[in-house]
């Protein structure tokens, strides 16, 4: 069987025709004489074309198809005008109303043929692809499902620690991963990475970062600089994949608020503290690419001083005139609302770089870590 299709004329005699010669190439044929027929049938039977003639008393062949078009767009179903040789204007009239193409009367049955089997393959394959994009958005919807799983749960009461988190995927998948967990040594480690570039092939290796992160830090290294290492040993550069990413990553004491922490081109951590504010950058390179040589830098968190870790997703996120949030305004916004609850902090940051960015939303994926000593 080549398909269902639906002829709709007020011609006896061409719907005969017609239904004979493509029910003899393994069409089955529904007949309609009118609009009323149609809509009688619309709702009990699905076709994969409808062959309309466009002159008809009552209901015309152009109100017909406008009814058509408010239930099945143009690629769900397929319909070609029947209309006469001298009546471009009809023809024109037709398409701008949604008809995918026509045939002339009176029919030439080889021509008629092949413009249905070109519009039904047409729609098969719409189909096919349709169907195949919903299966992949249900892949991709699955994929962030188990990223989600990723993400931090809430530490445990641990005396004097607070934290927060925020993650916005610019898609479907994200090339960020965060992590706010405590060691069995008390200490929190709070890291953020950014995979280059995002979608599936980050996300894959965002995840297989997290297994070998949680390997690590399972074993209580004693410096973040021993985890950055470890890390670009295990992920060296390949020319296939062509894949590195940045880390911040860092072991707080909150026993004496020292922190200590290692950057691999990573944006550096914001600090606030009462009067003043300290955006503190690091050189360094990417884990994945070069000797792989990094620093410890140590910092101390008085009781009331905050730290934010993010990803440059959030410092890069540009608005509609091009200009970048930057380090700067992000700083000062959390200055601004050092007297809001730490949670509610990070929520008005990440909300103010959407409200930045205005009606695009931002090109890359938007993570926040932070922590404060209480």
């Amino acid at each position: 069987m080549s398909g269902s299709l639906l002829i709709v004329d007020d011609n006896d005699e061409a719907r005969a025709e017609l239904h004979y010669f493509l029910s003899q190439h393994g069409y089955e044929i529904y007949e309609a004489s009118g609009g009323e027929a149609v809509f009688a049938l619309m709702g009990k039977k699905r076709w994969d074309l409808v062959l309309l003639d466009i002159e008809m008393p009552g209901t015309t062949g152009l109100e017909l198809l406008r009814k058509l078009r408010e239930r099945y767009p143009p690629d769900e179903l397929p319909v070609m005008m029947a209309t006469a040789k001298d009546t471009s204007s009809d023809i024109v009239g037709a398409l701008n109303a949604g008809a995918n193409d026509y045939v002339t009367k009176p029919f030439d049955l080889p021509v008629v043929l092949a413009r249905i089997q070109t519009q039904c393959a047409l729609a098969n394959a719409r189909n096919q692809l349709r169907q195949s994009n919903n299966r992949m958005r249900q892949e991709l919807e699955a994929a962030a499902r188990v990223q989600e799983t990723l993400l931090p749960v809430p530490l445990a009461s641990l005396p004097g620690v607070k934290s927060a988190w925020h993650y916005r995927p610019c898609s479907e998948l994200a090339g960020d991963l965060l992590g706010l967990l405590a060691l069995p040594d008390r200490r929190v480690c709070l890291y953020v990475l950014d995979v280059v570039h995002h979608g599936v092939k980050a996300a894959l290796l965002a995840v297989m970062i997290n297994r070998v992160l949680t390997r690590l830090l399972a074993e209580c290294p004693d410096s973040p600089v021993d985890v950055a290492a470890a890390l670009h040993r295990e992920f060296p550069w390949d020319e296939r994949t062509q894949q590195f990413f940045s880390l911040q990553l860092g072991f707080l004491s909150p026993e004496d608020g020292l922190f200590r922490f290692a950057t691999a081109a990573h944006p550096g951590p914001i600090v606030i503290r009462a009067g003043q504010t300290e955006i503190i950058r690091v050189k360094s390179s990417f884990i994945g690419l070069g000797e792989g040589q990094y620093d410890e830098q140590r910092l101390i968190l008085e009781v009331g001083d905050r730290l934010y870790l993010y990803s440059d997703g959030l410092v890069d996120a540009r608005s509609s005139n091009g200009q970048f949030y930057g380090p700067h305004r992000c700083a000062e916004l959390l200055t601004a609302a050092r007297t809001m609850s730490l949670q509610e902090t990070v929520m008005h940051l990440a909300n103010d770089v959407q409200d930045w960015c205005g009606i695009n939303s931002p090109h890359d994926d938007i993570t926040i870590a932070a922590v404060e000593r209480v």
